[in-house]
Formats: C-alpha cells, sequence, structure tokens
C-alpha cells in the first residue's frame, strides 16, 4: 500500500523531470541555434532519451497508484455500508448459549422476522437462518443458506 509521503513525493519528482524537460528543450534550442558540435547535440539527445523514459515510468507509476488509491475507495466504502447494515441487527442468544443475529425491533417494520447465521456475520455476509424441517416435539431445525450451519431449537424467529 502506498503512503500519502510516497504520493507527495512522486508528484513532487514528477515536477522536477517536467522542469528539467523544459530547461533541455530549452536549451536544445538555443544550442542548435548557436550550432553546437555534435557531441553535445548528441549528449543532449541523450539526456532528452533518458527523461522521456524516467516521464514514462513515473506515467506507469502514476496509473497503478490512481488505480490503488480507487482500490482502497472501494473497499473503505463496502466496509461503510457493512457498518451501516450491522447497526440493524444484534447478537442473540435464543437457547442456552447459542447465539444468532437477529434484527433490532423497529416499529411498523415489513420486514419478515429472520436469523442471521453468527459465522457468516463476522465475515461480513448474510448468512439467512432457514427452517429446513417441520417441528418435532416444538424444535425446529434451522440451516444457513451461505455455510449450511444447522442448529435445532424451539424459538422462532420474532417469537418464542
Amino acid at each position: 500500500m502506498t503512503s500519502p509521503a510516497d504520493i507527495a513525493g512522486q508528484i513532487t519528482l514528477w515536477t522536477s523531470v517536467a522542469r528539467q524537460l523544459a530547461e533541455l528543450t530549452k536549451s536544445a534550442t538555443e544550442l542548435s541555434a548557436k550550432r553546437v558540435s555534435k557531441e553535445t547535440a548528441a549528449a543532449l539527445a541523450d539526456n532528452l532519451i533518458e527523461l522521456r523514459s524516467t516521464i514514462l515510468s513515473l506515467q506507469a507509476e502514476h496509473l497503478a497508484l490512481t488505480r490503488e488509491k480507487a482500490n482502497l475507495e472501494e473497499i473503505i466504502s463496502k466496509h461503510d455500508i457493512w457498518e451501516e447494515e450491522k447497526k440493524a441487527y444484534f447478537l442473540k442468544n435464543i437457547q442456552n448459549g447459542l447465539t444468532v443475529y437477529a434484527p433490532r425491533p423497529i416499529p411498523d417494520s415489513i420486514d419478515a422476522p429472520h436469523w442471521l447465521c453468527p459465522g457468516c456475520f463476522s465475515k461480513k455476509q448474510k448468512g439467512i437462518m432457514v427452517m429446513v424441517s417441520l417441528p418435532v416435539m416444538a424444535v425446529r431445525e434451522y440451516r444457513c443458506a451461505i455455510c449450511q450451519l444447522q442448529i435445532k431449537t424451539h424459538v422462532t424467529p420474532g417469537g418464542q
């Protein structure tokens, strides 16, 4: 990951290279006007080629840094969205240490009562616990739609 100091250093370097290119271009123009020797012109051409190569490298690095910045912004955005969604749930002990994530009570909510798998929730996923068997002696079996975690309980989402 590139730090802000590294990015600032790259910008400073880029600016310096641009100034040098401008100075070399100006010098080349002045030298050609004075009909300098072939050796001086060749050395100047070599410097221009090296400077152009440096500029191309800096442009490639700038592009990579721009992409990394976009990726980091996307990660931060997803994290912020998850943090907001996470607030709508709380860890609920449904039976003798058996826990699930349940939606916080909201008056007049139209959402169906449900539970989320605690393992998937810790991985920033909403694995809904789905009832997979009919009640036998008031015990129901639920399974996570993502990781297949199974629990058995007499409690139902939204009630007892």
